[in-house]
Order: C-alpha cells, then sequence, then structure tokens
C-alpha cells in the first residue's frame, strides 16, 4: 500500500468515531449518503470549509480528514462536524491556531464565493468550551437571514471543525456546536491515530470480508472498497437513525462498502432479521414500493422509487450472517448486484 492509500485507509478507519449530525438533532438527516467526505489532499480541504481555513490547514503535516454533513428538511438549518487529523499534536495545534486567525481576517469575497455576508465576521463564544474558537458568518440566502457558525478545537493530533447553519439564531448555532463537541471529544479520544510513518502498512482488508465484497471501480469514491465499524458506516446511510437501530438490533461489527454494501450481523437469524428491516428502512418514507424480487433468490426483496428526477431501486437479501444491500437506478442493475455478491458470500 502507497502512503496516500494509508492515509485513505486511516480516514475511512477514522469515520467511526466521528459524530453523525443526526446523533446532535435528529432534525439532521437530510442529503443522504453523499453527504460524507473524505480528503487526503490539502488542496481539497475547501470543500469542508471556507478556503482560507484550508489554507491554513493544508501544510505538510496533515494526513486526512473525514466530514459528514447533514441539514434539515428546509435546508437552511444544517451540521457539518469534520475531524482533521495531522501528524502531531503540535501539527495540530498551530493549525488550528492559524485556522482560526484566518477565519477573522478572512477576505470573505474570496472564501464563501456565492454567500455574501450581510455583516462583519465575529468571533462567538461557544458554550462550555473556552477553548474553541467560533467565528460567525451571516449572509442571507432566499430571503432569510442565516448565521452560520465555524468552530475550530484542537484534540490531540485531531482539529475538530462543525459549521452550523441556523435560521434561527446564532445562539441556536452555537448550541448545536456545543452538543457536537459533547459528543464529539469523548468519542474522538478513543481514536488511536496510526504512526504517521507505518501509514502504508494499515491493512487494505482487516476482516476479509472486503475480498468477498464486490469492488467498485477505483477512484469512483474514496467512501468505497472500504471496511467500516458500525458508527462509522451509518454516515453513508440515507437514514442512519433508523438503519442505525436495525444494525444494532443484529449485532453488526463489520460493513464493506463496494459496489453494494454488506453488514455483517451476529448470527444468521439476526442477519435475516436485519434484511427485513432494512426493506422498511427503505419504504418507510412512503416513496419506495416493492418491486420483483432477485430471481432465484426468493429470500430476496426489492424496492424501486421513480417519483424523482432519477428513478432508484434497491435490494437486499440475506445469506448466512450477512446482508446485502445494492441500490442503482435500474432495477435489473441493482437485482444482477445482490446475486453476484449472493454467490460470493455463499461460496
Amino acid at each position: 500500500m502507497t502512503d496516500e492509500a494509508g492515509r485513505l485507509a486511516e480516514g475511512q478507519r477514522m469515520a467511526g468515531y466521528v459524530v453523525g449530525p443526526w446523533q446532535v438533532d435528529p432534525r439532521f438527516v437530510d442529503g443522504g449518503a453523499g453527504s460524507a467526505a473524505i480528503v487526503t489532499e490539502p488542496g481539497k480541504l475547501a470543500s469542508m470549509v471556507w478556503t482560507t481555513l484550508a489554507i491554513a490547514a493544508g501544510h505538510e503535516s496533515f494526513l486526512v480528514a473525514f466530514g459528514s454533513d447533514r441539514r434539515d428538511s428546509k435546508g437552511r438549518t444544517a451540521l457539518r462536524n469534520t475531524a482533521l487529523l495531522f501528524a502531531s499534536t503540535d501539527a495540530a495545534a498551530s493549525a488550528a491556531q492559524a485556522m482560526a486567525r484566518n477565519a477573522m481576517d478572512a477576505d470573505m469575497s474570496i472564501t464563501v464565493g456565492a454567500q455574501i455576508p450581510s455583516e462583519p465576521i465575529r468571533a462567538v463564544p461557544i458554550p462550555g468550551y473556552p477553548n474553541t474558537s467560533g467565528a460567525l458568518l451571516v449572509h442571507v440566502e432566499g430571503g432569510v437571514t442565516v448565521p452560520e457558525l465555524t468552530a475550530i478545537t484542537a484534540k490531540g493530533p485531531v482539529v475538530l471543525v462543525q459549521v452550523a447553519s441556523s435560521a434561527e439564531s446564532p445562539d441556536r448555532a452555537a448550541d448545536f456546536v456545543s452538543r457536537t463537541l459533547d459528543l464529539q471529544i469523548p468519542l474522538i479520544d478513543g481514536f488511536a491515530p496510526t504512526d504517521p510513518t507505518q501509514l502504508a502498512n494499515l491493512p487494505r482488508d482487516p476482516t476479509g470480508l472486503l475480498a468477498r465484497t464486490l469492488s467498485l471501480k477505483a477512484g469512483s469514491s474514496l467512501l468505497a472498497n472500504a471496511t467500516y465499524d458500525r458508527n462509522g458506516a451509518l454516515h453513508l446511510e440515507d437514514h442512519p437513525i433508523e438503519a442505525g437501530a436495525a444494525l444494532a438490533e443484529a449485532g453488526v461489527d463489520v460493513v464493506t462498502v463496494g459496489q453494494d454494501t454488506v453488514y455483517q450481523a451476529a448470527d444468521s437469524d439476526l442477519a435475516q432479521q436485519l434484511s427485513d428491516k432494512l426493506g422498511e428502512v427503505i419504504t418507510g418514507g412512503g416513496s419506495a414500493q416493492a418491486v420483483r424480487q432477485v430471481p432465484g433468490l426468493p429470500q430476496s426483496r426489492c424496492f424501486g422509487m421513480t417519483g424523482g428526477l432519477i428513478a432508484r431501486h434497491w435490494c437486499v437479501a440475506g445469506v448466512d450472517r450477512f446482508v446485502i444491500k445494492a441500490a442503482a437506478q435500474q432495477l435489473v442493475s441493482a437485482q444482477q448486484q445482490v446475486a453476484a455478491q449472493y454467490r460470493m458470500l455463499a461460496g
């Protein structure tokens, strides 16, 4: 494994130690699986934080970042929670200080693009966290004034960054940040970073299940062709609250993500139970309906949603202690994925 591949594997491993926005407030579920991201190149950090903060963080000691971003159904209240890993505690502290300084000195015409500040950026304290730096940017969106608060905290070799928007008030945004840190700090304390000189030696497939999972074409997604623990996998779920309860009940400890998703349950009975529950999660909003199952797999279930701009189809099936979930625009594609994955696991 190369050093870059090792940084990517470290970011995938770190996903399990990043709080999902829905854990802070159950309204933060919109955005779906595409709202999670991994960044291994400093030049791409601007997708997670203001450009001026990305410049401050993107020095040679930066290793990888994992971020999770969700919003409410109206889109004006949102939370992005990101963890940036550096080569050392000193490097993280230095980066956090530079990011906080740049936030207050930012040329916002460059930093936020279409978000034009309606008032000067100002420092905002975070309740309960005096060592966290908060910078408030207020802008107008659709005729509504929206406060967007960016908070920066150094914690060991990690810099924690929250971006909270609230259509209610700056105090509400600060409350979202404070509640995030209440959960995030003890969680990141459990993360044991890999020695930066040993990243290239990280196991690519620590459980062996990834080798039995349909792979996605290289370069398609930094989140794919990866192994996650249960917490990390929830960042990739469209319905993380309902899926989280189902995975916990089934005793899922390993999830692999490739062209499809494979969940490892505690036993075969719980796997079948999970397969049924995931079907309920998919149809829970009422927009997806049952369609024909995978040919030759009577225990499978498939669903389709055609009401949006792009049709979507899902199929789920249990095999031994595993559950397969595949998604595709065309039903036949999802069915073929499940059939191929079933053979890999059953064989």
